[in-house]
């Protein structure tokens, strides 16, 4: 049997490790996510592998290097390339030729899968003779997830929800990640465009007519979405799993009490350590430092002297040096923690050390505690001030945004009124057109806009989805017959999305930012949501600048994750002036 792990667009990787890492690349246990899945696979009697990894990623070279030199014996590993996204059913489209006319696994790289009894779910799959097989697992009632699922009496998929966090719900059902399916699925698949799994494929088998099942779990599976899940699987691994993964670890010996370490190790007899804790291949340990787990130390790793490394996750050649304190902290590789310096519940990257924060709590508290949050850190120096940076920067474009607003509204009220005027002449209905819209963390806001279409355009819609002109969520044509006269020209003029600024300066929104969109319109790229919702949504973005309606979804894509990742005042202004630029010569405005 064959595999397809899909490692995700850019989007999906953990921030701020989004720069550096593919999930699948991550070390749990300084081994990386990718043999533990390598290991359960070779179990369950799947002899050759497909690694799909976007192309952009920095190093992607290295990264395979690094792959390649822990590939389970027995398993042949194959690497594909996407020049850009194509979605979880797009991607296997690509696979065709490998995939062959077998029944074939496909899993997400942020869900852990030892501990799932694949041998089980696949017999399910062939008894039940289904297209698909969806794997599910029961949730917490009480939690406020994104996605959840809507399971038939017959066990088959009827749809999945797309939740919103304020929204009741009372499908306790979610999907976990994992799929098996019948190779005729393919043939479902457009050769070219972006496809989901869970939002395009599946709808489309269930309308043919073919059976979709859902297997549920007998175990909890653990997801790495963010650096909490990531640091919580990490320290998992350490206190219960070493012991249970003899063929992972393999080349390591054990220390002493839950301590393993590798090839070429030096450890000062003064050095205290307590397990659980792996100290990777060609480490220094120097005199009276304190290595307290769960904690890893990767490969080529220096620690100076009177070091703590306290239930951290120190990655390849870093060092720490004399008198430093790391605690609940990730180091990334490379990376220098200065003399003296204090690192806490703070993720270390190059010199980027204070982009991300770091949600975690110690292994003190117990287990069935839920994850809280946790924000203690002192960092001196230059990391100090690039997080007062990081943080006036946004004190600064919410200044601007409440400036700009406030002389906009002022300055435009003439035109507001011209433009209210005219419609009303036009069209009967309404002047403005007011719908809920998706903003930061995903609390939802009214969003106004000009009225450009009839009064009953959401129910023409429905009868218009075949002349749709645009491979993603939204629904865009060249002559629509919804559109009226006066918001054909307010569409094209961009004039329509003027009374944003009452939301700007509401604070629901920002000048500069992603497009504000409903729960449904991200529901084919979960990844590309959760991304979005971390800033507000704008008025204005990278994507409105670089053509628009004129782009594909999976460029839409990529300047919505390069907004996300790279946002600074110098940005902002580029695609400010661009904005008026683009609005003067009409680009992709439709």
């Amino acid at each position: 049997m064959k595999a397809v792990i899909l490692s995700g667009s850019p989007g999906s990787a953990i921030f701020p490790l989004a720069n550096y890492y593919p999930k699948l690349a991550l070390p749990l246990g300084n081994v990386p996510l990718l043999v533990h899945h390598l290991n359960v696979l070779k179990k369950n009697a799947v002899t050759e592998v497909a690694i799909v990894l976007p192309r952009n990623i920095d190093s992607i070279d290295n990264i395979i290097e690094r792959l390649n030199n822990y590939e389970a014996k027995g398993v042949k590993v194959s690497y594909f390339f996407e020049d850009y996204p194509r979605g979880t059913a797009g991607s296997l489209k690509e696979l065709k030729d490998f995939l062959g006319r077998s029944p074939f696994w496909v899993i997400c790289s942020n869900v852990f899968i030892e501990g799932l009894n694949l041998s089980k779910i696949l017999d399910f799959h062939t008894s039940r003779q289904s297209g698909a097989t969806v794997v599910v697992e029961e949730d917490n009632p009480g939690r406020r997830d994104l996605e959840r699922i809507e399971v038939g009496e017959d066990g088959t998929v009827k749809r999945f929800h797309i939740l919103h966090h304020s929204r009741d719900n009372r499908h306790y059902i979610r999907p976990v990640g994992i799929y098996v399916f019948e190779p005729d699925m393919l043939g479902y698949i457009p050769e070219t465009g972006y496809m989901d799994i869970k939002e395009q494929l599946v709808p489309i088998l269930n309308a043919k007519g073919i059976p979709v099942h859902t297997y549920k779990t007998e175990t909890k599976t653990i997801k790495i979405n963010s650096l909490t899940g990531y640091f919580k699987l990490n320290r998992e691994l350490l206190l219960n799993g070493l012991d249970k993964h003899n063929k992972t670890f393999c080349s390591w010996k054990k220390f002493g009490d839950r301590i393993w370490v590798g090839k070429n190790v030096k450890i000062s007899q003064d050095a205290y350590l307590l397990g659980p804790a792996i100290i990777g291949d060609n480490c220094i340990i120097e005199g009276n430092s304190k290595v307290i787990g769960p904690s890893t130390i990767g490969s080529g790793s220096n620690i100076g002297n009177d070091v703590l490394v306290h239930e951290s996750i120190i990655l390849e050649n870093a060092c720490l040096m004399n008198k430093s304190r790391v605690e609940y902290s990730l180091v990334g590789e490379s990376c220098v923690v200065s003399e003296d310096e204090t690192v806490r519940n703070a993720v270390v990257v190059q010199d980027k050390s204070c982009d991300g924060i770091l949600n975690f709590v110690s292994s003190n508290l117990n287990d069935d505690k839920d994850l809280k949050t946790v924000f203690n850190m002192s960092i001196p120096g230059p990391r100090l001030r690039n997080l007062l940076k990081h943080k006036l920067f946004f004190v600064a474009k919410r200044l601007l945004d409440i400036i700009c607003s406030l002389l906009g509204l002022l300055f435009l009220l003439p035109l507001f009124t011209f433009i209210a005027l005219l419609i009303k002449r036009d069209s009967r209905g309404h002047v403005f057109f007011c719908q809920r819209r998706c903003g930061k963390d995903g609390q939802e806001f009214p969003m106004y806009k000009f009225r450009t279409m009839i009064e009953d355009a959401d129910e023409i819609q429905g009868k218009l989805l075949k002349e749709n002109d645009v491979d993603g969520p939204m629904f865009k044509m060249d002559r629509d017959p919804r559109l009226t006269k006066v918001g054909t020209f307010l569409r094209k003029t961009s004039l329509d999305e003027l009374p944003q600024l009452f939301n700007v300066l509401n604070g629901d929104m920002s000048l500069i930012g992603p497009r504000p969109l409903v729960m449904e319109e991200m529901k084919f790229a979960p990844s590309w949501r959760d991304i979005r919702l971390n800033v507000k949504p704008g008025i204005t973005g990278l994507w409105q600048v670089n053509g628009r309606s004129d782009t594909s979804f999976h460029d839409w894509i990529r300047y919505d994750i390069a907004y996300v990742k790279s946002q600074s005042f110098k940005m902002d202004m580029k695609i400010f002036l661009k904005t008026i630029m683009a609005v003067i010569k009409g680009v992709g405005a439709k």
